[in-house]
């Protein structure tokens, strides 16, 4: 295994996914990427503050997580479908593995919108872990 990517938004349960794949690149002399999609916002044609914050935060922990850890890292940003997007980021990027984190979404909030990750469990071209 050479290369993780690890979605990220900027949350607790991302920021552990972050943590979880840079430890498991550490132990496997492998990279990381992170990637932080945003969903699109019809009528916002430009970053918008505040709004966009979590995901740059999200960003961050993950540069200086893989700084620490002397983990080899690189990020990309993306718009669309945060489930969409990661599956094709994974191909596109000659991803080894996908980790991404469980949101944790319950009732009718999981059944209206869908978890992002079981989609990327279902849809991924490669294995994902999911860290809770």
């Amino acid at each position: 295994m050479e290369h993780i990517l690890v979605a990220t938004d900027g949350s607790e349960k991302a920021d552990r996914a972050v943590n979880l794949a840079v430890d498991m690149a550490s132990g496997l002399s492998a990279s990381v990427t992170a990637l932080c999609v945003r969903p699109p916002r019809p009528g916002y044609a430009v970053e918008v503050e505040g709004l966009d914050r979590p995901y740059r935060q999200g960003l961050e922990h993950a540069r200086e997580a893989a700084s620490d850890a002397n983990v080899p890292f690189s990020e990309e940003e993306r718009m669309g479908e945060p489930a969409e997007e990661i599956v094709k980021a994974a191909d596109d990027l000659d991803a080894d593995l996908v980790v991404v984190g469980l949101t944790g979404k319950k009732g009718i909030s999981r059944l209206m919108m869908g978890s992002v990750a079981e989609k990327v469990v279902k849809e991924s071209p490669v294995p994902v872990t999911v860290a809770k």
